[in-house]
C-alpha cells in the first residue's frame, strides 16, 4: 500500500477537485470540511465500527480515467439512458417523451444538484429539509438533522467529474431509466477512485422506474468507488427503483440512496449487492408529506471473504407514513455481511406505522452476520416492529424435500433460492434477475 498522511491526504484531495467545475471553490469547502469532520471515518465512529473504511486516507488515489473502457449495451429494454464512463458521459442521454435526462461533466453540473443557504453558500444537495420546519419538528435533545450529515457525501459533492439528472414530467410515466456508471481504468497504475452523481426529480403524480448499475473491474484491489444518488419524489408520484452493484477486481464500494417523499409519495427500493469486494450502502428515507410510503429492499449474496454493508435510515417527519424494510444476505466461506437499520419517528408523526426485517442465511462455519435494527420513536399513537434471524438451513425443510424425492444438493439449491426469491421476485428487469441467479449458483456451490 502506497501511505500517505493524514495532512497530505487533504492536500492530494484538494488537488483532484475537478479543474474548471463551476463553483470550484466551494467544493473545496466540501473537501476541507471533510477532513474538518475527521476525515474517513474509522471503527471508532459509531457507526463505521464495522466498517473499518479509515484506511482509505492512507491511499495515494488519482482519479479513474474520464471515459475509458468499453461498454456492452445493457440487454434490458429502457426507454431513457444516461452512461457514464470513469465518472464522466460516455455517450449523448437518452430522454424519452415527458422525461429530461441529462448527463453532465463537473464543469457543467445542473443548478439543483446543489442546494444553497441564505448566505449564497452551495451544499450538496442532503436532505436537510428540517432548517425549514424546525419550529414544528424541533424538540429538546432531538436533533433530527444529524442523521442526514454522511462524510463520503461531502467528499463526493467536492470531488465528483460527472453524472446525470432525471426529471420527469407532472402525470407522465416515464418508462425504465438507465443510470449506468462504469469504472474505466485507473490512471497512471495508481489506486483508481470514482465519485458518481445522480439525481432524480419526480415531479408531482409522475411514476419513473429507475435501474442505477455500477459495474467494471478495479485495476487495484485499493481502489474505491464513492457514489450518490438524491431522489425526490413529488406528492403522489411513484417510482420503483432498483441498485445493480456487480464491481470486481476487489478494492471499496461506499455508496449512498436518500429519498426525498412529498404527500402520498410512494418508493419501492430494492438494493441488489453481487459484486466481489468489499460494499457498504446507506439507504436514507425521509417522509416529508403525510401519507407516504416507502418499501426498501436488499439482498447481498457473498462468498470467500467478501463483505457487504447494508444501512438505512427512515425518518417519519410527517403523520401516516408507512415503511418497510427487509434485507437479506446469504453467505458462504469467509463472506462478512452487516445490516444496521434505523427507523425514527419525529414529535408529531402520529400514525406512523414502520417494520423492518433482516435475515441472513449461512451457508458454511467461517460465514458471520451482524445485526442491528433500531427504533427511535417520539410520537404517540404509532405502529413499529423489527426483527432479525441469523441461520442455517433448515433441516426439517431439506428432510422433507428429501422425503419427495429430491437429492440432498438440489434440496439445498431450492432452499437458497426461495430464501433469496423475496426479494428478487419483485426485480423486473431480466438482467438483474440473471446476475443475481449467477452470484446465488456460485455461492451455493461453495457452501456445499
Amino acid at each position: 500500500m502506497t501511505a500517505c498522511a493524514p495532512a497530505d491526504a487533504r492536500a492530494r484531495m484538494l488537488a483532484l477537485v475537478p479543474a474548471g467545475a463551476s463553483a470550484s471553490e466551494e467544493r473545496r469547502r466540501f473537501v476541507t470540511g471533510f477532513f474538518r469532520r475527521g476525515g474517513f471515518p474509522t471503527r471508532k465512529d459509531e457507526d463505521w465500527r464495522f466498517s473499518g473504511f479509515g484506511a482509505l486516507g492512507r491511499i495515494r488515489f488519482q482519479l479513474v480515467d474520464a471515459g475509458s473502457g468499453v461498454v456492452e449495451p445493457w440487454p434490458g429494454e429502457t426507454a431513457g439512458e444516461a452512461v457514464l464512463v470513469g465518472g464522466v458521459p460516455a455517450e449523448p442521454a437518452l430522454s424519452p417523451p415527458g422525461v429530461r435526462v441529462e448527463s453532465f461533466r463537473a464543469d457543467a453540473a445542473p443548478e439543483d444538484l446543489f442546494d444553497r443557504d441564505p448566505d449564497g453558500t452551495l451544499r450538496p444537495a442532503l436532505p436537510v429539509f428540517l432548517a425549514d420546519a424546525r419550529d414544528r419538528l424541533h424538540r429538546p435533545g432531538l436533533d433530527l438533522a444529524a442523521c442526514f450529515r454522511h462524510p463520503l457525501e461531502m467528499l463526493n459533492a467536492g470531488l465528483f467529474t460527472g453524472g446525470a439528472a432525471v426529471r420527469v414530467a407532472a402525470g407522465v410515466d416515464s418508462g425504465p431509466v438507465l443510470l449506468r456508471s462504469v469504472r474505466g481504468e485507473d490512471a497512471g497504475g495508481a489506486p483508481g477512485m470514482l465519485h458518481p452523481r445522480f439525481l432524480v426529480t419526480l415531479e408531482p403524480r409522475s411514476r419513473a422506474t429507475v435501474i442505477e448499475i455500477h459495474e467494471g473491474r478495479h485495476a487495484s484491489r485499493q481502489g474505491w468507488t464513492n457514489p450518490s444518488t438524491v431522489v425526490r419524489i413529488g406528492s403522489g408520484a411513484r417510482l420503483d427503483y432498483l441498485r445493480l452493484s456487480t464491481e470486481t477486481g476487489g478494492g471499496s464500494h461506499t455508496g449512498r440512496t436518500t429519498f426525498h417523499l412529498d404527500r402520498d409519495a410512494r418508493v419501492k427500493s430494492t438494493v441488489l449487492s453481487l459484486g466481489r469486494m468489499r460494499h457498504r450502502h446507506d439507504a436514507t428515507a425521509v417522509f416529508r408529506g403525510e401519507g407516504s410510503s416507502a418499501s426498501l429492499n436488499g439482498l447481498f449474496v457473498g462468498a470467500g471473504r467478501e463483505r457487504a454493508e447494508h444501512h438505512t435510515l427512515v425518518v417519519h417527519a410527517a403523520r401516516h407514513a408507512t415503511s418497510r424494510q427487509l434485507y437479506k444476505a446469504v453467505l458462504a466461506d469467509e463472506a462478512r455481511t452487516v445490516f444496521d437499520g434505523q427507523v425514527v419517528v419525529a414529535p408529531g408523526a402520529a400514525g406512523s406505522d414502520a417494520s423492518q426485517s433482516n435475515r441472513n442465511l449461512l451457508l458454511s462455519d467461517g460465514a458471520r452476520a451482524h445485526t442491528q435494527p433500531r427504533l427511535e420513536i417520539h410520537a404517540d399513537d404509532v405502529k413499529c416492529a423489527h426483527g432479525a434471524a441469523i441461520g442455517r438451513l433448515d433441516e426439517d425443510a431439506l428432510f422433507y424435500l428429501r422425503s419427495r424425492g429430491l437429492g440432498a444438493l438440489d434440496s439445498r439449491d431450492l432452499l437458497v433460492e426461495g430464501f433469496a426469491g423475496e426479494i428478487v421476485e419483485g426485480v423486473a428487469d431480466e438482467r438483474a434477475r440473471t446476475l443475481t441467479a449467477a452470484s446465488l449458483a456460485r455461492v451455493r456451490g461453495r457452501g456445499r
